[in-house]
C-alpha cells in the first residue's frame, strides 16, 4: 500500500500535465500513487482520456480513472477518487500545478518530527506563468483564527490525514472548495501546518478554475467565524 496517494483531477489543463506528473516522478519520496480523475469528458473521457493514459504508462504508480456522467466537477472528482485508495495521506496536485524534487521526502520528516500532530501539511509557493512571486502564508502551526481573514494553505501543496478528506460545495464555497475543508478541519479540532520552504509552484495563467474568475471568500469567512464563536460558547 502506498503511504501517500496523489489526487489531480482534470477537466482543463491537459497541456500540463505532464510537466505536472514529471515532478511526482521525480521525487526523492518513491512510495505513493497518483490517481488521475477525467471528469466532464463524456463516458470516455475523449482525447483527454488518451493524453493522459499515454503520460501514465511512463509510470506504474499513476492510474487513471475516466469519471463519467453524472459525476460532474473538481469536488465530486476528488471524492470518487478517495473512494479508489487507502493511503493514510493525501495529497492534492492541480494538474497545472508541480513540485519541487524534496516535497514529499519533507513533509514525512515534518510528520515524523516538528508536525507531529498536523492534520495537514502545506508549504510554501512560489508563482509561474503569467505571474511570478509567492503568496504571504504563515509557517509552522497555524492559528485557526487566520481563517477568519484568508486562506493560509496551498491547495496543491497540502498532505491530508485521510479521515478528513471529503469535499462539499454549498452556497458560498463554490470554486474554494479547500478553503472550505481547511475550514471544516479547524472547526473539528485538527491543525493545520506549513513548512517554510518553496516546495510547491503554482502556474498562474488565464484557463486556471480559480485565478480569473472573482470568486468572493468573504461569505465563506464570515460563516466560519460565526462557527468557531458559536463552538466556543
Amino acid at each position: 500500500m502506498s503511504f501517500v496517494s496523489i489526487l489531480i483531477p482534470i477537466f482543463n489543463g491537459i497541456e500540463f500535465l505532464e510537466e505536472c506528473i514529471d515532478s511526482v516522478i521525480l521525487q526523492t519520496f518513491s512510495n505513493w500513487e497518483i490517481l488521475i480523475g477525467i471528469n466532464g469528458h463524456g463516458d470516455d473521457g475523449g482525447n483527454v482520456a488518451f493524453i493522459a493514459n499515454t503520460i501514465a504508462s511512463k509510470d506504474s504508480r499513476i492510474k487513471v480513472y475516466v469519471q463519467p456522467p453524472p459525476l460532474k466537477g473538481k469536488v465530486e472528482s476528488l471524492n470518487d477518487l478517495m473512494k479508489k485508495t487507502t493511503s493514510k495521506w493525501i495529497c492534492i496536485l492541480d494538474c497545472d500545478d508541480k513540485w519541487e524534487s524534496t516535497k514529499l521526502e519533507k513533509q514525512i520528516k515534518a510528520i515524523e518530527m516538528e508536525a507531529t500532530e498536523a492534520s495537514v501539511i502545506g508549504t510554501f509557493c512560489k508563482y509561474f506563468g503569467d505571474r511570478d512571486g509567492s503568496p504571504t502564508i504563515p509557517s509552522g502551526y497555524i492559528n485557526p483564527n487566520i481563517l477568519e481573514s484568508y486562506n493560509p494553505i496551498i491547495n496543491s501543496s497540502a498532505m491530508i490525514k485521510r479521515e478528513y478528506c471529503y469535499w462539499e460545495y454549498n452556497d458560498i464555497n463554490y470554486g474554494i472548495e479547500d478553503f472550505h475543508l481547511w475550514m471544516m478541519i479547524c472547526l473539528k479540532g485538527g491543525k493545520l501546518y506549513n513548512i517554510p520552504e518553496y516546495l510547491t509552484w503554482h502556474r498562474v495563467h488565464i484557463t486556471s478554475s480559480f485565478n480569473y474568475k472573482g470568486y468572493s471568500d468573504e461569505p465563506l469567512r464570515i460563516e466560519y467565524k460565526k462557527n468557531r464563536n458559536q463552538n466556543s460558547i
